[in-house]
């Protein structure tokens, strides 16, 4: 990555992003519900750079509450690529690991799983050195 990268982007530019961000990617989550069947109950966008999406289950009494928090950055990046991040967060709802099973699953609804998983590696590194100010 270029040291300068992140300089490209005025905060204006930035916070513009943010909130195309919170817009564009609850309706991708929403659509890659639908397809892979798999409900939650909250999104959130995280302000992290360590990773590009997280789903987290919590068991109350009576149901369980789960959350998907998706790393705003994505918006940086293809619809192709954010569907893939999220059919993959959405399969941990089922499967909560990284198992044969968990793959198979992503592959069901995502096949060129693997070939997405790699652009995002090659492509969305640069992008997590960018941070909103404060």
């Amino acid at each position: 990555m270029s040291s300068n990268f992140k300089s490209l982007f005025t905060d204006l530019e930035i916070a513009e992003k943010y909130q195309e961000a919170e817009t564009v990617l609850s309706t991708r989550l929403a659509d890659c519900s639908d397809l892979t069947g798999f409900k939650y109950n909250d999104f959130k966008l995280a302000e992290v750079s360590s990773y590009w999406g997280i789903c987290s289950t919590k068991k109350l009494l009576w149901n369980t509450k789960t959350t998907i928090r998706l790393n705003w950055r994505l918006i940086f990046l293809s619809q192709e690529i954010q569907d893939y991040v999220c059919i993959h967060e959405l399969c941990h709802i089922k499967y909560p690991n990284h198992s044969k099973q968990f793959w198979s699953l992503v592959e069901s609804f995502c096949p060129n799983y693997k070939i997405l998983r790699k652009k995002l590696k090659q492509e969305g590194a640069k992008f997590l050195a960018i941070k909103r100010s404060k």
